[in-house]
């Protein structure tokens, strides 16, 4: 078992790494998840995860996708792949 984080905060999410090393994210309601709310959680996971995680999101609360953030998320992601050996 690891240690459990505190949780860090952005304007949309909650983020935070379980006491089972599982990175917890918990989408805040009434929450937009445009570009630059997407930015701020890979910030907090580069952060938090120095290696591989599994990752668990909570969305259920009523939020908003927009879609430059739904092609930020994309974007980071598949760089993110590229970069890994």
């Amino acid at each position: 078992m690891g240690v459990k984080t505190s949780a860090i905060k952005t304007d949309a999410t909650e983020i935070w790494v379980d006491s089972d090393d599982i990175l917890q994210v918990k989408i805040l309601e009434g929450a937009e998840m445009n570009e630059e709310a997407f930015k701020q959680c890979f910030v907090v996971y580069e952060r938090l995860c120095k290696n591989k995680r599994i990752q668990l999101v909570d969305a259920t609360a009523y939020c908003t996708i927009t879609e430059e953030g739904k092609n930020t998320a994309l974007l980071t992601v598949r760089i993110i792949l590229l970069q890994r050996p």
